[in-house]
């Protein structure tokens, strides 16, 4: 009697932490401030699509943008913003990069002071579009982030 009531304290005990372990996963996104306009981005991610692409400029995520390599018109950007979230110092900026072979360019980082830290960036065909997927990507390791140094470190 003794032995199937310790299985059964076993079984218990560790169905509740896989429940723990599920919570805590859903409850990764829920304190990210999604924003919709490009004219969000903090100067200090405009800085990093300036020296990225050698201009800053984007298309919001309803704008048209340059999706392919057959540029018509220079006056549309080349890059579409998909996301831009912040949760208290930290930041999440993913665009479409338009050309041969569209791609998504995932970036994030801290800014804390006016001043930027922990710059990383990555690039993927992966559907970077929330951020649900964006955690999902990096826990698994599908999306691979490049630590950029900035003079603050």
């Amino acid at each position: 009697m003794r032995k199937i009531a310790l299985i059964f304290l076993i079984i218990l005990i560790s169905c509740s932490k896989k429940q723990e372990n599920i919570n805590i996963e859903k409850n990764i996104n829920i304190n990210w401030t999604e924003f919709n306009s490009k004219d969000s981005i903090p100067k200090q991610l405009k800085y990093i699509l300036q020296a990225i692409n050698g201009d800053a400029k984007i298309a919001d995520k309803n704008e048209a943008y340059e999706a392919t390599d057959n540029i018509n018109d220079t006056t549309i950007p080349t890059r579409q913003l998909r996301m831009l979230a912040r949760k208290n110092e930290n930041w999440r900026l993913v665009y479409k990069q338009g050309g041969i072979g569209t791609y998504y360019v995932y970036i994030q980082c801290k800014i804390k002071s006016d001043t930027l830290y922990d710059l990383k960036t990555g690039n993927t065909l992966l559907n970077l579009e929330n951020n649900d997927s964006i955690s999902k990507f990096i826990s698994n390791k599908a999306l691979k982030l490049t630590e950029i140094k900035t003079r603050n470190k």
